[in-house]
């Protein structure tokens, strides 16, 4: 994902942010942009953030974004005893 995707992005993110508001407008209230183009550019530099696009014909058609997180020292304790 690189900077210059971000208006097929903004595209697909209001897609399924209004999804959202019309399945559950009590949670969910409208939006012009769901990732201002500062928070887009964030995720696009962030070397935390995994972000995988689907293409088809060049044309941006879904996405995928993951953040990288360390292992914290309960999970290590509760797969433990889960274990034994």
């Amino acid at each position: 994902m690189e900077s210059k995707d971000y208006p097929e992005i903004d595209r697909l993110m209001k897609e399924l942010h209004e999804l959202h508001v019309k399945g559950r407008p009590d949670l969910y209230t409208e939006l012009e942009h769901p990732y201002s183009r500062e928070e887009f550019e964030k995720i696009v530099s962030d070397p935390e953030i995994i972000a995988i696009l689907a293409e088809e014909k060049s044309v941006i058609i879904g996405l995928c974004i993951g953040t990288l997180r360390k292992k914290s020292g309960m999970v290590e304790m509760f797969s433990e005893k889960l274990l034994t």
